[in-house]
């Protein structure tokens, strides 16, 4: 034990003497690539107060996401309406999603519902797909199947992705049209094929389950690992559950609990819970039942009836 205490004593005095060595050429690089981040967001900013719609759209999207300047979403709203006032049919877009999500702005869904109108009118194709989704929510409005399903074929039948993957689930569900599980396996993959990670997900889930197509567990998996690699949390878990079971892929406790993860920092309860079951049981990380209990109750907070039993065994509350 002196030994190991000395060796670690040896280790933090050498830290302090340790020169750390920053190669000029990629030192020149960084601030080079600094500069020129500062140099454009200038660019753009005089473009937009020149009255330029697409700089004023970009800088709105910059502000938003923090792109070249720092992250002001009051200041994206005021760019993204300053664009609009001018006819862009994108911004009038975007600026109805941040009244809908009160991102900069006072959350308003009767206002986003109005963009999002302005902007369908004029045939903006993303425009009608959260139009679709307004109706089949109920968002600022009465909610109208029928009317979300005829704007969701619109927008799909243009080849927008997102409207195939919400009119394939009406199908799926028989919301607002006769359910039909080869029709909505058929939407979802030209969704998939058009880059929806949402539409990889669920078409996983048809192949998992032998919904609409044959069971094939494989197919399930690469679809999920598609999905999963584009940051969509539900995907993650499952992947991180097939991991876990061994099922169509070689168990792998370490990449369950890697999915897992990935999923539940994003909130997803069912991740949290079966991550808190890693840490109960030591599958594929440390026994440790501090986080076990932690992510048990943020799983149960939204509801989630197997986190909310495992508190209950445990002898905690929420």
């Amino acid at each position: 034990m002196t030994a190991g205490h000395d060796h670690e004593r040896r280790s933090e005095d050498r830290r302090d003497t340790v020169m750390v060595y920053i190669d000029p050429q990629a030192l020149q690089s960084m601030e080079q690539a600094a500069w020129d981040a500062k140099q454009a967001s200038q660019a753009l900013l005089e473009a937009a107060e020149d009255g330029d719609l697409n700089a004023q759209l970009q800088l709105a999207r910059n502000y938003q996401m923090g792109r070249g300047l720092e992250k002001n979403d009051e200041e994206a709203v005021y760019w993204f309406a300053k664009a609009a006032d001018g006819g862009h049919l994108a911004a009038l877009f975007e600026l109805g999603l941040c009244y809908a999500a009160g991102r900069g702005v006072k959350r308003d869904e009767a206002q986003a519902l109005e963009l999002y109108r302005q902007a369908a009118e004029a045939e903006f194709i993303p425009a009608i797909c959260a139009l679709g989704v307004c109706y089949d929510t109920g968002a600022g409005l009465m909610e109208d199947p029928e009317k979300a399903v005829e704007l969701y074929h619109h927008a799909a039948e243009a080849g927008y992705p997102r409207a195939q993957f919400y009119l394939g689930r009406c199908y799926e569900c028989g919301r607002g049209v006769e359910k039909d599980m080869h029709k909505a396996v058929e939407l979802y993959t030209e969704a998939q094929r058009n880059g929806s990670a949402h539409a990889a997900w669920a078409l996983g889930m048809c192949y998992e389950q032998g919904n609409g197509v044959p069971v094939d567990k494989m197919v399930a998996a690469e679809l999920y690992l598609e999905a999963a690699d584009d940051g969509f949390a539900a995907a993650q878990c499952n992947l991180g559950f097939f991991y876990g079971h061994g099922i169509a892929v070689g168990q792998d406790a370490a990449k369950a609990v890697y999915w897992f993860t990935k999923a539940a920092e994003q909130g997803y309860a069912r991740a949290q819970y079966l991550l808190g079951v890693c840490y109960e049981t030591g599958f594929g990380a440390a026994k440790n039942r501090r986080k076990a209990v932690a992510l048990y109750r943020a799983a149960a907070v939204q509801g989630y009836g197997e986190a909310i039993d495992a508190l209950d065994r445990l002898g905690r509350s929420i």
